[in-house]
């Protein structure tokens, strides 16, 4: 790198010395491109472009350092000169600019059109197909960006990148055993690519919930187990990431649900009881309630004001006082309680979050049958069409005896 300093001298000469020469300030412009000054980059790529206007070179890396300012205005009144005409191979360049600008900016139909010319000119650009692929993924034109993620592939075997996406458009569109062959072959070679270990978790997960709802509530376990297995993995390498462990708490929470028989799993020890001890142990039921909880909670003090998790939480507080019978109940109702308010003070205009405040109200030892009340009422008046809400206000008023208000709920 200091060999690389003692370039700017030379540079900055060259360009006093031939002011009408493109080159220095070419090389001026990757020199501060290179050390993150965008701004004197910015300025030498201009003059340069402004002394050869022909430059692919020059225009795609002005173009990048647009993108990273942010500066679409500038980017498109460079690039609209350009692609005014048919596009060739000698300008297809701008047109690759041009989409992924739109890309950048969500605009992903201008950015398909502008992509999909430049495929055509360029049948071999592995980068233009990926990013074909990305705007049509954005879109929810899965089937689309699979088959470009594809080609990209044919042209340039085991990319990581397409194929990670393919796995995770197969697990969009529900084919959970092709998407679970493909995130484990990425992570034959991967083993501790994290999105990857997530991408597999979550299809886990899913394949989990759809052997339950069939009744086959051992393989549905199974299933749970491979993606706890995955999420500890990941976690190890990212305890940073809020969605590792909302996904494990999810997970832990699914078993601990199951009938006697099946809710347990294999847990490391070091994990369960926080001690650096190898091997692994059975959590039942009550382990995995406990494992779900400090998983969420977790979650939450990485992202505290994200609602969504607090109301699982409270969930999780409410299914864990229901399965015991102890003094630890009314303590779980209460954790239960303050998620529930802190979601409800935190975005009052979603209904589930009033409606699962008047179950906890009512669950208690202690019912609070006012607040439940209160709540129900907030549910069906953020939401009209909200059956459960509805159910639950009418339950409410049935064990309050008032049959006709029950009935008209």
């Amino acid at each position: 790198m200091a060999e690389y300093k003692k370039s700017l001298a030379s540079y900055l000469k060259a360009a006093r010395c031939d002011p009408n020469n493109f080159l220095p300030f070419m090389h001026l412009g990757k020199y501060y491109q290179k050390i993150d000054n965008l701004d004197k980059a910015k300025r030498c790529y201009e003059k340069a472009l402004k002394i050869n206007s022909k430059s692919a070179e020059i225009g795609t890396e002005l173009c990048k350092i647009y993108r990273k300012l942010k500066n679409w205005e500038a980017t498109h009144n460079l690039l609209q000169n350009v692609t005014s005409g048919t596009i060739n191979t000698k300008n297809s360049w701008a047109w690759l600019q041009l989409g992924l600008s739109y890309l950048e900016q969500e605009d992903n139909s201008n950015a398909i059109d502008n992509l999909r010319s430049v495929v055509r000119i360029q049948p071999k650009n592995v980068h233009c197909w990926e990013a074909l692929a990305d705007a049509y993924l954005i879109r929810g034109s899965y089937t689309s960006a699979q088959k470009c993620y594809e080609k990209s592939l044919e042209l340039v075997d085991n990319i990581l990148y397409p194929l990670f996406q393919i796995a995770n458009i197969k697990k969009i569109l529900g084919h959970f055993a092709e998407a679970q062959v493909n995130f484990e072959e990425i992570l034959l070679s991967n083993e501790h690519y994290v999105p990857a270990l997530k991408g597999f978790a979550e299809t886990c997960i899913y394949q989990a919930k759809e052997c339950y709802k069939d009744q086959r509530l051992g393989t549905a376990r199974n299933y749970a187990q491979l993606a706890l297995e995955k999420l500890i993995l990941a976690i190890q390498q990212r305890s940073d990431m809020s969605c590792l462990w909302k996904l494990l708490a999810d997970n832990c929470l699914f078993v601990a649900k199951l009938p006697n028989k099946y809710c347990h799993m294999l847990i490391p020890i070091f994990f369960l009881e926080h001690e650096e001890l190898e091997g692994t142990t059975v959590a039942e039921s009550q382990d995995l309630y406990i494992v779900a909880s400090r998983s969420y909670c977790k979650a939450v003090s990485l992202i505290e004001d994200n609602t969504s998790i607090w109301h699982d939480l409270a969930v999780c507080y409410l299914c864990h006082a229901l399965s015991i019978e102890d003094e630890k109940k009314e303590q779980l109702f209460s954790c239960a309680m303050i998620a529930s308010q802190y979601c409800v003070s935190n975005n009052p205009s979603n209904w589930q979050y009033w409606n699962l405040l008047g179950i906890v109200s009512m669950k208690k030892n202690q019912p609070n049958y006012a607040l439940a009340q209160h709540a129900f009422i907030k549910a069906v008046t953020c939401d009209h069409n909200s059956a459960p809400g509805w159910t639950n206000l009418g339950i409410l008023y049935l064990l309050m005896d008032n049959i006709k208000l029950a009935n008209k709920a």
